[in-house]
């Protein structure tokens, strides 16, 4: 519908009922004579057209629905953007949340492998306290039986150097004799 000035898809200024009939027969190669075919040959909007009461608030009504639905279409482009950010942050979230169990599990895994890293060296520390008394109480009973040895050897020497003394003069005896 023609609105004049107010009309949005308006591209040029306001031009008279007569140079549009001299640029309608310029045109359309009509001449003078001939009569230029047209429902209504006087400028819309004016005091002597202006539009009927009753047809006001209808007019209005499709003003109004045109801006609504211009409205809605906009409405609508910001939903689907608003849509796509939400799935893109819902993406964003799992990723995040993945990432958190993950380092979750890994700083259990570590506290875990430092208890077990805690009781090894633990067990280590009992095994070589355990060795240590071990060799002390082998090498107290190497020196007790090399005393024992050496007691007996000594003995056992004694006896044998008496026993050869005493053989050999025996020895002697027969064979001074």
């Amino acid at each position: 519908m023609y609105a004049g000035n107010k009309d949005v898809d308006r591209m040029s200024i306001d031009i008279s009922v007569k140079d549009l009939e001299k640029l309608v027969r310029k045109i359309s190669s009509l001449n003078n004579k001939d009569a230029i075919p047209t429902s209504c040959r006087v400028v819309p909007y004016s005091g002597t057209n202006a539009p009927q009461p009753l047809m006001q608030p209808f007019i209005n009504l499709g003003t109004q629905f045109i801006g609504y639905r211009n409205t809605v279409n906009g409405l609508k482009e910001a939903l689907l953007t608003a849509d796509k950010r939400v799935d893109d942050l819902a993406g964003k979230l799992k990723e995040s949340e993945e990432a958190r169990e993950k380092a979750e599990k890994d700083a259990s895994c570590i506290e875990d492998l430092r208890k077990r890293l805690h009781e090894a060296e633990t067990a280590l520390s009992d095994k070589i306290t355990h060795h240590i008394a071990r060799e002390g109480n082998v090498a107290s009973r190497l020196e007790s039986l090399n005393r024992r040895f050496v007691r007996k050897m000594s003995q056992d020497w004694k006896n044998l150097k008496a026993t050869v003394f005493s053989t050999l003069c025996l020895f002697l005896r027969f064979m001074g004799t």
